[in-house]
């Protein structure tokens, strides 16, 4: 008898460790950390996204997890006939999807979401991990942006190399007509007409 209860108090203890294992890196993790039963009632909401939707977990549980995103995004899923968290079955088998969520107060935040169900006692429960990436789509957006100004900035000289180029040789053209003008108006002393005339190409060039 002895010995099974010390059995029992070692795997109790043990149990209470590995609870205590899994509380902590529940809410220390960086990333949000979601828990729903099937109907996607939110049973367990870490620190982290606390951090991410400003709800607290006393706030979030209980609540539907339709709250995080938009109505467009709640209806698109359900008229295919399932749920927005449910990926595998509303994105073609993709687990990990980047969306917009719903902070509290209505503020839209860019998110990469997954989820993973599992069972107990026959009933089924999802884990859902959500990133913030809006850091990131921001970073991203900007970038596209300077890669723009590039190319814009590289059209921009490559014009103006061509026209510099033309402009080169065009004006070694005007100077030759310049400087025979010169020397015609010498050749032909005082012919004011042909002067005239002269003056008037000069003018012209």
């Amino acid at each position: 008898i002895n010995d099974m209860i010390q059995k029992v108090a070692e795997t109790s203890a043990g149990l209470l460790e590995s609870e205590e294992r899994y509380r902590s890196a529940f809410e220390t993790a960086h990333d949000a950390i979601i828990t729903t039963d099937a109907s996607g009632k939110i049973l367990n909401w870490n620190t982290a996204a606390w951090k991410i939707f400003g709800y607290s977990a006393i706030e979030a549980s209980g609540q539907s997890i339709d709250m995080l995103v938009t109505e467009t995004t709640r209806d698109e899923a359900h008229s295919k006939g399932g749920n927005w968290y449910r990926l595998k079955e509303a994105n073609g088998g993709n687990t990990v999807v980047e969306m917009k969520a719903l902070k509290q107060g209505g503020k839209e935040v860019d998110v990469d979401i997954s989820t993973s169900s599992w069972s107990v006692n026959d009933e089924e429960f999802l884990t859902i991990p959500l990133r913030d990436v809006t850091l990131r789509k921001e970073a991203e957006i900007h970038q596209a942006n300077l890669s723009e100004q590039l190319r814009q900035a590289q059209k921009m000289e490559a014009v103006g190399q061509l026209t510099g180029g033309i402009a080169h040789d065009f004006n070694n053209l005007l100077f030759i007509m310049t400087g025979n003008a010169e020397l015609v108006g010498d050749s032909i002393g005082g012919n004011e007409k042909a002067c005239r005339q002269l003056d008037a190409i000069k003018s012209a060039v």
